[in-house]
């Protein structure tokens, strides 16, 4: 399953991210542990490409910017760190707790 291009970003950072009734019931088979392979490729889009918007630029100008950039930028990094552990060879940890 191809993800969807992310939107354009929201004039606030601060706004809650837009989800359909696909991405809910993915979230909520997620939260379960009762996701199907495509709910769970979903769940990971959408939190990859909407939620987190990783694929965004995170500088925001105006009288707010540092802030909203900051907080875009808080975003990215939750984003950054998931694709980082889907990269890291679970053979080079000392333990599970890495």
């Amino acid at each position: 399953m191809k993800p969807k291009a992310p939107a354009a970003p929201p004039k606030s950072v601060l706004g809650s991210i837009p989800y359909g009734k696909g991405e809910l019931n993915a979230m909520y088979a997620l939260s379960v542990g009762e996701a199907s392979p495509e709910q769970q490729v979903k769940c990971w889009a959408w939190i990859i490409g909407a939620l987190c918007r990783f694929h965004d630029v995170s500088f925001r100008p105006g009288a707010d910017g540092d802030r909203d950039t900051a907080f875009a930028e808080g975003r990215r990094f939750v984003a950054a760190e998931m694709i980082k552990m889907t990269r890291v060879n679970p053979a080079i940890l000392e333990d599970e707790h890495g």
